[in-house]
């Protein structure tokens, strides 16, 4: 028995289960279904992490940006940010942030100013995200995990300013990390 399930937004998925076999146990074509999306999102994950750890060979000296999206460009926190960056990117670091707004945007913000490389790492969301104008090249993600393995895989320093829920996440999961020694002490 050949069964073709196709949904709107969804690839055609075809599965040749014998037809006594489907008839004994009618759950079968939902397993097959089943293991077949589970199969696509390992494959989109994996290639997210490809894709994400290629992208940041092109920039052997880097540092790391984490804080809050919520500052505007008047807020303190945020011109520290920006006037780091560009002292960073005049010595030759690529400045990497998450690509959205706030200490990402200052930081971004000033390694351009600066003329040095600003970096994005951009998460797909439905309304929340947008790419800030100041990055000189960004790729953008779609599970939070691959991003975060991605904003921290090759930086020499991670810097992190006043933030919510998602900067304090990314700062337990580096000394996490650095504790389990699963990556190097770095400042």
């Amino acid at each position: 028995m050949t069964e073709h399930h196709h949904t709107d937004g969804e690839a055609l998925m075809c599965f040749n289960v014998p037809h006594e076999i489907a008839q004994k146990d009618s759950h079968v074509i939902e397993q097959q279904i089943h293991g077949a999306k589970m199969n696509q999102r390992a494959t989109r994950i994996a290639t997210e992490f490809d894709l994400g750890l290629k992208f940041l060979r092109k920039y052997p000296k880097s540092v790391t940006f984490y804080g809050s999206a919520r500052f505007d460009h008047e807020n303190p926190h945020y011109k520290h940010a920006r006037a780091l960056a560009q002292r960073l990117a005049k010595l030759g670091y690529a400045v990497i942030t998450g690509g959205g707004p706030g200490i990402m945007e200052a930081a971004n913000r000033g390694a351009k100013e600066a003329g040095g490389d600003s970096i994005g790492l951009n998460i797909e969301l439905p309304r929340e995200q947008f790419l800030n104008s100041y990055t000189t090249d960004s790729l953008s993600f779609y599970y939070f995990f691959s991003r975060k393995t991605a904003l921290s895989f090759s930086a020499e320093a991670y810097l992190y300013y006043p933030g919510g829920f998602g900067t304090l996440d990314e700062f337990f999961e580096i000394i996490t990390l650095i504790q389990t020694k699963k990556i190097r002490e770095i400042p």
